[in-house]
């Protein structure tokens, strides 16, 4: 599943995570999100200022297009937004309903040098290890997958082979 990082302002995060919010409208979406397959997108939510922090994640998909920005009143309240401030926002151009589900805010926000050197104007796609964490810029990725077991083991207990110090112990030898 690809991840992306979504930058999102504080007031509309919150409703996200309380459940208020289960529609997310964008003018502008990224290509791993494709119009009309229900194929999900694991989303990290960047709140911008005062938070500037990632606070959760959700996950999100295409659930409607409206190429001169109109959605229907239930599609409005859903994304928590009237028709007045969609008019402003999408100025007649073509928006999209995206679905959220699987909000999730996490009890310590990350700093966004984290994952990036610098917060995202709209969004950003974002490579993460198989733990959920994101890619050390420097190192990579902080678990691998065992290449004996497959297990997802941290970076340092696998030896040059790429096993796991358990697919490497001889069960034989007398300690």
């Amino acid at each position: 599943m690809r991840t992306i990082l979504l930058a999102i302002k504080p007031k509309w995060a919150e409703k996200i995570y309380s459940g208020e919010k289960t529609i997310e409208f964008r003018r502008a979406i990224p290509k791993c999100i494709h119009p009309g397959e229900e194929e999900y997108v694991n989303v990290l939510l960047y709140e911008s200022a005062p938070v500037s922090k990632v606070t959760g994640r959700c996950l999100m998909c295409v659930s409607a297009f409206a190429p001169d920005g109109k959605f229907s009143d239930e599609t409005l309240k859903k994304g928590c937004v009237t028709e007045q401030e969609m008019a402003s926002y999408s100025r007649g151009r073509p928006v999209y309903a995206l679905s959220v589900s699987g909000a999730e805010k996490w009890d310590v926000p990350k700093d966004i040098s984290c994952y990036k050197k610098r917060a995202p104007m709209n969004y950003v796609y974002q490579l993460l290890c198989d733990c959920g964490e994101p890619y050390d810029a420097d190192n990579g990725p902080c678990h691998v997958r065992c290449k004996g077991c497959y297990r997802i083991v941290r970076r340092f207990e696998v030896n040059e082979s790429g096993k796991c110090e358990m697919c490497t112990w001889d069960c034989t030898r007398d300690d």
